[in-house]
């Protein structure tokens, strides 16, 4: 179905729902990304000092993409409240 564009403001309306599915995909990916070099820095090192928790590798939060002014933004970010876990205070293993 084609769309007539009159203005700018027309032309932001009508191109507002591809702009937010392109802002998901690029977040995902960079997700995807982020989560990928994580596990491979998990991967490449065996600690013998401590235990594991693995929060940093599950600290990785995107946001679904959003119109904010006439912008569409996504964020992708290391949570890193997430890595505080109280209920293992001492993480060495003797």
């Amino acid at each position: 179905m084609a769309i007539h564009v009159k203005n700018m403001k027309e032309l932001n309306k009508a191109l507002q729902p591809v702009m937010k599915g392109m802002v998901d995909k690029m977040a995902e990916r960079a997700e995807q990304t982020l989560n990928y070099f994580l596990q491979e820095y998990y991967d490449s090192y065996d600690p013998v000092y401590y235990r594991r928790l693995y929060d940093f590798l599950h600290s990785v939060v995107r946001t679904e993409a959003k119109v904010v002014g006439n912008k569409v933004v996504a964020s992708v970010y290391i949570d890193t409240d997430s890595m505080n876990n109280s209920n293992f205070p001492h993480r060495l293993v003797c």
